[in-house]
């Protein structure tokens, strides 16, 4: 998902995952021709051509960018580290980066799988993330998210119209305490929405909750809810064609309890041609 963009990289901008380690699960992303990037330089992503541009622009070479002897694991004894010591770590292995670091993601109408979100778990200032009509993913996907830097800097999210998220999600969501804006419309899967709601402004109070009734398919903008202490102008996106047949199709299968997989993408041998 986002790493497919930090992934050419190779760590040089605020991840410090290994290219090679990751490699498997790369291929759990189906579609990224949606993604939308934006950097702490205002720069704005949406294909690989344009990062790989960017990367050359500071003087970065893709294939001279050393890769380590010993692949990355995710380790249960590193949350255990003390975040300082993790940036001291990261900033003696990438002395000459530049300070640059991915901030939002817009993954609209991508197909991205669980196995997607284990890039995020290194990224270290991304603040917005939206995942709106992208249907591959479940509450698993949200711990992977919760258990990395995420946690510590996400200040916006956003779900719309995913038919596999349950009320689960929503103990993964309460954990990331810096939570500014939260928005989640059209969850067949959460069954205790009420509940989801009050669960969200107890355990972050601070946070503007917005999971608003099914009224109409789109982005539940402008239907009306309760927040504390602020309320959004009413913005009812129309919904396009496609985006509708795409999504009529995956809850007709849904509703008979067929899951569809993503197929496997081998794009990793374009970064390196």
């Amino acid at each position: 998902m986002v790493e497919f963009v930090a992934l050419s990289c190779r760590s040089i901008f605020g991840v410090t995952t290994s290219l090679w380690s990751l490699k498997p699960f790369a291929t759990q992303i189906l579609s990224i021709k949606n993604l939308h990037v934006i950097m702490s330089d205002g720069t704005s992503i949406t294909c690989r051509a344009d990062m790989r541009r960017y990367i050359s622009n500071f003087g970065f070479n893709f294939r001279t960018i050393p890769v380590p002897a010993t692949p990355f694991k995710w380790s249960p004894v590193l949350p255990t580290v003390s975040m300082k010591k993790l940036d001291a770590i990261y900033e003696m292995r990438w002395a000459k980066k530049p300070n640059i670091y991915i901030v939002k993601v817009d993954a609209t109408d991508s197909a991205i799988s669980d196995a997607g979100f284990q890039y995020f778990k290194e990224c270290r200032k991304v603040e917005v993330l939206k995942m709106n009509f992208c249907d591959f993913f479940t509450d698993v996907a949200i711990e992977h998210l919760v258990s990395g830097r995420p946690s510590r800097t996400l200040r916006n999210i956003e779900i719309v119209a995913n038919p596999y998220i349950s009320d689960n999600f929503i103990k993964g969501i309460n954990r990331i305490r810096g939570l500014q804006r939260a928005h989640f419309y059209f969850l067949p899967c959460v069954a205790e929405q009420a509940n989801a709601v009050r669960s969200l402004k107890a355990s972050l109070p601070c946070c503007r909750v917005s999971f608003p009734e099914l009224k109409e398919v789109g982005y539940g903008y402008g239907c009306t809810i309760e927040e504390s202490n602020a309320s959004y102008p009413k913005l009812i996106h129309e919904i396009t064609e496609h985006k509708l047949l795409f999504l009529l199709a995956n809850f007709m299968l849904f509703s008979v309890s067929i899951k569809p997989k993503p197929l496997s993408l081998p794009f990793l041998q374009d970064f390196k041609n």
